[in-house]
């Protein structure tokens, strides 16, 4: 699933108290600059990404200590939610999840009562349209993360390197 993608940074997570989407961020920061090892035309396109793709991400990637954040809901690529862990214990959600055709990769969707969640909130399908739909202020601030509900969210991208790009290393792709 993830053939043309350079990472993939993929979690589960059960909340221990009820969080507003709205306070869940996604992102990176660094310790160091990274400056100098952004690829050509990297600013023109983050103001594309910024001002047309998606307008919730803040960022300073010319800093001492560069950052780029964004609300997860409509930062994370794939987002699926899962059982209360009261219908089904997480170890046996996370072990089901292995055993789908998806081989333990995270796909759009939601698994038991989650599904319900979806349908209250009119989530689409579609992981794009998801993004799009929680960019707008009032369906990101209407979402919780219920407690002791499995999460699962993906962010890949098939652009950016860490390895060769921001840590100076080399690396080859093989047949």
């Amino acid at each position: 699933m993830h053939q043309s993608d350079r990472y993939s940074i993929g979690y589960s997570f059960v909340p221990k108290k009820p969080i507003p989407g709205k306070d869940v961020v996604m992102g990176f920061d660094f310790d160091r600059p990274i400056r100098d090892r952004l690829p050509p035309g990297f600013k023109p396109a983050m103001k594309i990404v910024t001002t047309i793709l998606d307008p919730g991400i803040y960022s300073d990637p010319y800093s001492d200590k560069p950052y780029l954040y964004g609300p997860a809901l409509s930062s994370f690529f794939a987002f699926r939610i899962g059982e209360h862990v009261t219908e089904t214990p997480v170890e046996k959600q996370l072990a089901d999840a292995l055993q789908k055709d998806s081989a333990g990769v995270i796909v759009e969707g939601a698994d038991g009562s989650g599904q319900r969640i979806r349908e209250e909130h009119n989530l689409p399908i579609r992981p794009e349209k998801r993004r799009k739909n929680f960019l707008k202020k009032d369906n990101i601030e209407i979402f919780e993360f219920e407690e002791g509900r499995l999460y699962q969210a993906d962010f890949f991208n098939p652009y950016l390197d860490f390895a060769s790009r921001l840590h100076g290393l080399r690396t080859e792709r093989r047949g």
